[in-house]
C-alpha cells in the first residue's frame, strides 16, 4: 500500500528539511541556490506544495546530495503510518556527517544501529 499524498509530500518536506539543517543551510541560502522563492521553499518543507521533478533536482543539487538520497522514503505496511526516516532532522543530520567518516567508523556506527535495531525487535 501507498502512503496519501498528504503524507507523502509532508515526509518528503521534511527529509528536505532535515538535509538543510544537516548542512547548516538556512531556507533562504537552500532556496536561493536551487532557484526558488523562500515561500515556495517553505511550502514544500512544510509539505503544502508539491514540487517538480525538476525542482527537487535542483534542491538535491543545492544540498551535495543525490536525488535518490531525497527521495527515499520508506513504506510501511499500513497506509498512514510512515516509518519515521526523514521525520527526524537529527537523523538526517546524523546520516549526512556519518559520510565524512573513514570507513572504519561508519562500520563501527553502522554495526551500532543494526545491534540497537536488532535489540528493538525483541
Amino acid at each position: 500500500m501507498t502512503f496519501e499524498r498528504n503524507t507523502y509530500l509532508k515526509i518528503l518536506g521534511e527529509r528536505i528539511r532535515g538535509f538543510r539543517i544537516g548542512k547548516n543551510m538556512t531556507q533562504a541560502e537552500l532556496a536561493d541556490k536551487s532557484g526558488l522563492h523562500t515561500v515556495s521553499l517553505s511550502s514544500i518543507e512544510r509539505g503544502v506544495a508539491n514540487p517538480s521533478i525538476l525542482t527537487l533536482r535542483n534542491i538535491a543539487h543545492a544540498l551535495q546530495i543525490r536525488l535518490s538520497e531525497l527521495l527515499y522514503i520508506i513504506e510501511d505496511e499500513s497506509p498512514s503510518q510512515p516509518i519515521p526516516w526523514g521525520s527526524s532532522a537529527e537523523l538526517a543530520t546524523i546520516l549526512i556527517k556519518s559520510k565524512s567518516l573513514d570507513e572504519k567508523n561508519r562500520q563501527i556506527l553502522l554495526k551500532t544501529i543494526k545491534a540497537m535495531l536488532n535489540n528493538m525487535e525483541k
